[in-house]
């Protein structure tokens, strides 16, 4: 199923997964204004449950991308075998649903730019748990309470807004 957003035009536009974005107009718009003080709470990998199945959803800024995709320990670290879907043009934010991932599965972005094609593997930005070194890869994880991680919290106490 293609679906055309924004204006790029259907040759342009990703294809889409039968699932409901995880950001809604209003998260998009503060997001674009650079005032979303909790977008952590939507970018990243987040454990979710979609139609009875459960799985992560991968959410993530990349306005040059031609192409992203998850890699990970679930899909042998191939790229391109889960992709990602660019479902908000104007921002550049891709979106997937990966049903059957875990607290603790391992997962990295293989981002294609779309200037002079190449691709990097990279962690996520807005992770909550990594590997430690040499590994780079970042790790789902679910907070204990629900919100800000206790690196967040920490950071929190030591630099109050």
């Amino acid at each position: 199923m293609t679906t055309q957003h924004d204006s790029l035009s259907d040759q342009d536009s990703s294809q889409e997964q039968d699932i409901p974005s995880i950001l809604s107009d209003f998260d998009l718009y503060l997001f674009g204004q650079g005032k979303d003080y909790r977008i952590y709470d939507k970018m990243g990998a987040h454990l979710r449950t979609i139609n009875g199945m459960t799985g992560v959803t991968f959410v993530l800024w990349a306005p040059n991308a031609r192409s992203v995709s998850v890699i990970g320990d679930f899909n042998g670290w191939q790229h391109g075998a889960t992709p990602m879907h660019r479902r908000h043009n104007d921002l550049g934010v891709w979106e997937c649903f990966v049903p059957g991932l875990t607290e603790g599965s391992l997962y990295k972005y293989a981002i294609t730019s779309q200037f002079n094609d190449y691709t990097v593997e990279k962690g996520d930005p807005y992770g909550f748990a990594v590997q430690l070194r040499p590994h780079t890869a970042s790790k789902v994880h679910l907070s204990r309470d629900g919100t800000c991680p206790g690196l967040l919290r920490q950071r929190a106490r030591l630099y109050p807004c």
